[in-house]
């Protein structure tokens, strides 16, 4: 298993590059997700929850393997 550079497209990480391990045949995952925690400010003593933000492979853009932002889900 090896690492290959992708590049994230729309959402929270718009425009990054992100290591993503590939499978046992270079195979890239379908899909990415970037949890987001913390506490943010005006926040209360509590952190805020999970949410998860996820990436959908596309194929390659300008010779790169692209993740378009798909959607966002809150974890309890």
């Amino acid at each position: 298993m090896g690492a290959i550079e992708v590049w994230l497209n729309g959402g929270p990480a718009d425009g990054r590059v992100l290591l993503v391990e590939t499978d046992a045949v270079d195979g890239l995952p379908a899909t990415v997700v970037l949890p987001q925690t913390g506490v943010f400010v005006n926040a209360d003593d509590e952190p805020a929850p999970r949410i998860d933000h996820v990436y959908v492979y596309t194929g390659e853009i300008d010779g790169r393997h692209a993740y378009r932002y798909g959607l966002r889900r809150e974890n309890p």
